[in-house]
């Protein structure tokens, strides 16, 4: 899941909780350049 807006954090805690260590901002930000990065090369 992206990075919860605070509304949703507030109302949803479990749902927007990481991990301990895991950025959810930095796994979708590397994420989304692997996947560019794949079609770029693929297609």
């Amino acid at each position: 899941l992206p990075v919860c807006p605070p509304e949703l954090a507030a109302s949803l805690p479990q749902l927007c909780r990481s991990q301990p260590g895991f950025d959810r901002a930095a796994f979708h930000q590397s994420f989304n350049r692997e996947v560019v990065r794949f079609f770029h090369e693929t297609l």
